[in-house]
């Protein structure tokens, strides 16, 4: 069963938890919290529901009618920096400052910048970055 199919029957159930597919409970164990809700035996919902490990084989549950999954993570593409790059993306160097002189940042699809650990660096360092030696990338989101 695809993602949307099981979203569709947990928000249309009528079936006691114990009673669903196990498919069906391990995907909603996945997501639980407050994304779901109880029926409370008279007739009312919502009741929300708690964490992961609160569904009671016996109550119905369902999710709740403005659930959307969640959106995954987008695909990054990295262009690492050099010393003698700094021109061609639109950068200048002055007095250990990477100034910025074009529009690379607000590209649609510009992400961030990143050192060679994977931690975050901000455009005023990346000069002083390289010219220490270290590795930087420019990285954005591939496009569709």
């Amino acid at each position: 069963m695809i993602e949307q199919e099981i979203i569709q029957k947990w928000k249309e159930n009528t079936s006691a938890f114990g009673l669903m597919p196990k498919e069906m409970q391990d995907w909603a164990k996945v997501i639980a919290g407050t994304n779901f809700e109880r029926y409370d035996g008279h007739n009312n919902w919502p009741i929300k529901s708690g964490s992961k490990n609160s569904f009671c084989d016996d109550y119905v549950y369902r999710l709740r009618p403005d659930y959307q999954p969640p959106k995954p993570e987008p695909k990054i593409v990295k262009c690492e920096i050099s010393a003698g790059q700094f021109d061609k993306l639109g950068y200048e160097t002055r007095a250990g400052v990477f100034e910025y002189t074009n529009s690379l940042v607000s590209s649609k699809n510009f992400s961030h910048f990143e050192k060679a650990n994977g931690n975050k660096i901000d455009i005023e360092n990346i000069a002083t970055e390289i010219r220490n030696g270290g590795k930087v990338w420019v990285c954005f989101e591939e496009s569709e």
